[in-house]
C-alpha cells in the first residue's frame, strides 16, 4: 500500500507513528488531573473484572467438562443401569468441591445420586434443568444449597441422551462457593477494591476481600443494573450507601448469564494514592509506547521514543522548577532528534539566565522593600497612605505608637470614625480632613490638629498631605505625613509667656506681680501642679507668694527659718541645694508640716534654692504634687525656668534698691562740697547733672544750666574769654 511513497515519506511515518504515544505521554503528563487518574483506574478495574471473570469461566468450563463425562458415561445413558451410583461417587471422590452430583429424568426426579439416591429431592424446578432441557446443552443455574451436604453451591445442567440419541434426562453438578471464593482470593486487585461474583438473581456467590455472605443479596443498585445486561463495562456513580464508587463488571462466559463479576473501589480511595496510579500507569503506558513503536519498526524505539522520552523527562524537570536540567546528546546531535534535544537544551539554559536574572531582581527587589520598610518604620514623622478605594496602603511604626492599627481589611473611613481629632482651635474636624483633601487633589502644607488619646494627654500633630500620582499623572491615592509638635508648641508658648515675664522683669514691674506672673507661666506648664514661693530676709523664708494654694496654707508657711530640718524650704535654703520629698507622709523632713500638708492633699513637695550670682539664697521655690513621686525631666527644666527667672527679678530689685540708697547719699554728699562737679553728654550736649556749688560759685541757678547748657560763659569776664 506504501510502495508509491518514497523513503523519507516512509520515515515521516515511521516517525508521526513512534511520536503518537509520545505525544500522547506528553498530553497525559501535562493534563495530571483527577480525569486522568480515574479513567486510568476504570482501566485497570475492567482488566481486573474481565480477568476474574476468565477464571470463574475456568470453573465453569470444568464443571462442564465433568458433567459431560457424565453425560457420555454409560451408566448413565441407561437409566437401567445400577452402577450409575458407584460412577458418581467415584467422579464426586476426585473433586470434593462438588456437593452434589447427579441424574434427574425428563421429569425432575433424581434417577442416580452420588450420595443418596433415594431421599434426593426433585430437581424440576430448578433453573439449571429448565435451561439444560429447553438449550438442549450444558445450562447453568443459580446458587443453591445441596440437600445431601446442605452447603451453598452453584447448579449447573447437561442433556443426557442414551444410544439411540434421545433425551431421557439431566446430569447436574452443585460447585461449592467455597471453590468461587478461592479462585477469587487468588485474584491480585487494587487495594480498597472490593471483587464478587453473583448468579443471575443477583445473589452472592462469593467476595473478595470477604465482605458479602455468601447467599445474601447484592444491594449496589448500580451492580444489579449491570448484572441484568450482562455486559462488561465501567461506570462512576453512588451506591446504596451515598458513598461514591468506580465500578468495573464483566460477564463470565459459558454461563449464558448465569453469572457476573463485579469489582468496585470507592472513588477517595483513588485519588488518595494518584502518584501511585500515575507511576503504574506511565509504565503501562510507555509499555504500549514501546511494543506500537517496535511494531511500526523495531529501530524505532532507539531512534525516536527514547531520545523523546529524555527530552520529556528533562522538559517535566524544568516544569518542577529544576532548570539545570539537560539533555545528553549522545552521538545523535545531527539528526532531527538531535537538533531538537538541541534546541531543547539552549531553550533550557536561556530560561535559567532569565529565572537568575529574575530571581536576583526579586532578591533585589525584597531587600529595597525590606529597606524602605525599615526606613519608613525608623522615621520619627508618621505616615500614612490609602489609594482611591479608601483601602489603605501604608501604616508606619510612628502612626501605630499613636493611633489604633487598622484591620486587614478596615476602610480610612472607618478607621477614621475611631481617631480624635480636631482642630488646632478645638472644633470638630470638617469631613473633608487633610488626607481626604489630598485624594481630592489638594496639598495641605504645615496643618495643626489635635489628638485626643483615650486615657492620655492631647497631641498636636502637624500634617501635611499630598495626592499620590503615577508617573503619567493618574491618581493613585493620597498621602500624609505628620510630626508630633507637641513639645515644640508647648516650648513656643512657654517661651511666649517666659517674654512676657522678661518683659515685666525688665520694665521694673513690682517683684510680687514678677513672681505671681513666673508661678503662673510654671503651672500652666505643669497643670498637676501647685507652686509657691518664699523670700529670703534676715534668715526666714517669707512675703510667700502662691497663686493656686489656699490662703491658709500660704499664711502657715510665712516666717520660716532657715534651717536644717525646717521642711523642705528652710532645708533648701539651709543647704543651698534642691530638696526632693517624694512623700510626705513618710518623709522626716515634713514631721512638722504633715497635717498642714495632709489636710490640704498635698502629698509630694520639691523645693530649690533661688540663688543669686553671689552665692546669696534669694528664696525658695516649692512645686506641690497632690500624688507621691519625684520630679521628671520636664518638671526639672521648669524647676530651673523659674530659679532663673526668679533670680533675674529679684536680683534687679536689689540692684535697684541699693541704687537708690547710693543715690541719695551722692546726693547728700554733693550738697556739702563747694566744689563744682558736673556731668555732661557729649553727644547731645545736654547737662546731667551739676552740682549745688555751681551757684554758689557762678552766681547762677542749676536750673538755668540744665535749661540752656553753656550759659556758665556768661559770668566769665571778656578778657577770661578764648580769643
Amino acid at each position: 500500500m506504501l510502495n508509491w511513497l518514497g523513503l523519507r515519506s516512509r520515515l515521516v511515518l515511521l516517525v508521526l507513528a513512534a511520536l503518537l504515544p509520545v505525544l500522547g505521554l506528553l498530553a497525559w503528563s501535562a493534563a495530571k488531573n483527577q480525569q486522568t487518574v480515574l479513567t486510568l483506574a476504570q482501566a485497570g478495574l475492567q482488566s481486573e473484572a474481565l480477568l476474574a471473570a476468565a477464571h470463574q469461566q475456568r470453573l465453569v468450563e470444568r464443571a462442564a467438562q465433568l458433567l459431560g463425562d457424565v453425560a457420555s458415561g454409560p451408566s448413565i445413558k441407561d437409566t437401567r443401569n445400577r452402577l450409575c451410583v458407584q460412577y458418581l461417587k467415584n467422579l464426586q471422590m476426585q473433586d470434593l468441591a462438588y456437593s452434589s452430583l447427579g441424574v434427574a429424568d425428563l421429569n425432575g426426579a433424581v434417577s442416580c445420586h452420588a450420595a443418596n439416591p433415594e431421599g434426593a429431592l426433585p430437581v424440576g424446578d430448578q433453573t439449571f434443568f429448565a435451561l439444560a432441557l429447553a438449550q438442549r446443552a450444558f445450562s447453568v443455574g443459580d446458587h443453591v444449597v445441596s440437600p445431601s451436604s446442605s452447603r451453598p453451591g452453584m447448579a449447573f445442567g447437561m442433556p443426557v441422551y442414551n444410544a439411540e440419541g434421545t433425551l431421557n434426562g439431566v446430569a447436574f453438578a452443585t460447585l461449592d462457593v467455597l471453590k468461587f471464593a478461592e479462585t477469587l482470593a487468588a485474584e491480585k486487585i487494587l487495594e480498597g477494591a472490593q471483587l464478587r461474583v453473583m448468579d443471575r438473581k443477583g445473589v452472592v456467590l462469593a467476595s473478595h476481600p470477604l465482605a458479602a455472605i455468601a447467599g445474601s443479596q447484592e444491594r449496589d443498585p448500580v451492580v444489579l443494573g449491570a448484572a441484568r445486561l450482562w455486559q462488561p463495562g465501567i461506570a462512576q456513580a453512588t451506591d446504596g450507601s451515598g458513598v461514591e464508587q468506580v465500578y468495573a463488571y464483566a460477564p463470565v462466559g459459558g454461563t449464558s448469564g448465569g453469572l457476573f463479576v463485579a469489582i468496585s473501589v470507592p472513588r477517595d480511595v483513588l485519588i488518595a494514592t494518584p502518584r501511585t496510579l500515575l507511576l503504574t500507569d506511565l509504565i503501562a503506558l510507555l509499555g504500549m509506547a514501546a511494543l506500537g513503536m517496535a511494531c511500526a519498526w523495531a529501530m524505532g524505539r532507539r531512534l525516536v521514543v527514547n531520545p523523546a522520552n529524555a527530552i520529556l523527562k528533562e522538559a517535566n524537570e524544568i516544569a518542577r522548577g529544576n532548570f539545570l536540567a539537560r539533555v545528553d546528546l549522545g552521538r545523535s546531535s545531527q539528526n532531527e532528534i538531535g537538533q531538537l534535544a538541541l534546541a531543547f537544551n539552549r531553550m533550557a539554559a536561556s530560561l535559567q539566565a532569565q529565572r537568575q536574572e529574575l530571581d536576583a531582581a526579586l532578591r533585589q527587589a525584597d531587600a529595597e522593600r525590606a529597606m524602605l520598610d525599615l526606613i519608613l518604620n525608623s522615621m520619627s514623622e508618621g505616615v500614612i497612605a490609602i489609594d482611591t478605594q479608601d483601602h489603605f496602603l501604608l501604616f508606619n511604626q510612628t502612626v501605630r505608637k499613636l493611633f489604633p492599627a487598622p484591620g486587614e481589611n478596615t476602610l480610612f473611613s472607618e478607621w477614621r470614625q475611631l481617631t480624635r481629632l480636631t482642630a488646632s482651635d478645638g472644633t470638630r474636624l470638617p469631613s473633608n480632613s487633610p488626607l481626604l483633601q489630598a485624594l481630592a487633589g489638594a496639598s495641605i502644607d504645615n496643618c495643626d490638629l489635635i489628638f485626643s488619646p483615650p486615657h492620655a494627654p492631647d497631641r498636636t500633630l502637624q500634617i501635611n498631605a499630598r495626592p499620590l500620582l503615577s508617573t503619567s499623572g493618574l491618581q493613585l491615592g493620597a498621602l500624609a505625613v505628620f510630626v508630633d509638635v507637641t513639645d515644640v508648641r508647648a516650648a513656643e508658648s512657654f517661651a511666649a509667656a517666659q517674654e512676657k515675664v522678661l518683659v515685666l522683669i525688665a520694665g521694673g514691674a513690682p517683684v510680687r506681680a514678677s513672681m505671681q506672673a513666673i508661678l503662673r507661666l510654671i503651672e500652666s506648664s505643669a497643670p498637676d501642679s501647685l507652686c509657691s514661693l518664699l523670700i529670703s530676709h534676715g534668715g526666714e523664708l517669707g512675703q510667700a507668694i502662691a497663686p493656686s494654694l489656699p490662703p491658709e496654707f500660704v499664711q502657715a508657711t510665712n516666717g520660716l527659718k532657715i534651717a536644717e530640718g525646717v521642711g523642705a524650704c528652710g532645708t533648701a535654703a539651709f543647704r543651698r541645694e534642691s530638696v526632693i520629698v517624694e512623700d510626705v507622709r513618710r518623709d522626716p523632713l515634713m514631721q512638722d508640716f504633715r497635717e498642714l500638708l495632709l489636710a490640704h492633699g498635698l502629698l509630694a513637695c520639691w523645693s530649690t534654692p533661688v540663688v543669686a550670682t553671689d552665692g546669696e539664697v534669694l528664696a525658695t521655690f516649692a512645686m506641690y504634687r497632690r500624688m507621691p513621686g519625684r520630679p521628671q525631666p520636664a518638671d526639672q527644666l521648669l524647676i530651673g525656668a523659674v530659679t532663673r527667672l526668679a533670680a533675674l527679678a529679684l536680683e534687679r530689685a536689689r540692684a535697684e534698691e541699693a541704687l537708690v540708697g547710693s543715690g541719695a547719699r551722692f546726693r547728700e554728699l554733693a550738697a556739702n562740697i563747694e566744689d563744682v562737679f558736673y556731668n555732661i553728654d557729649v553727644r547731645q550736649g545736654r547737662v546731667r547733672y551739676v552740682s549745688p556749688g555751681y551757684e554758689k560759685i557762678w552766681g547762677r541757678s542749676c536750673e538755668s544750666l540744665y535749661a540752656e547748657p553753656g550759659s556758665q560763659i556768661y559770668a566769665v569776664l571778656a578778657e577770661d574769654l578764648p580769643v
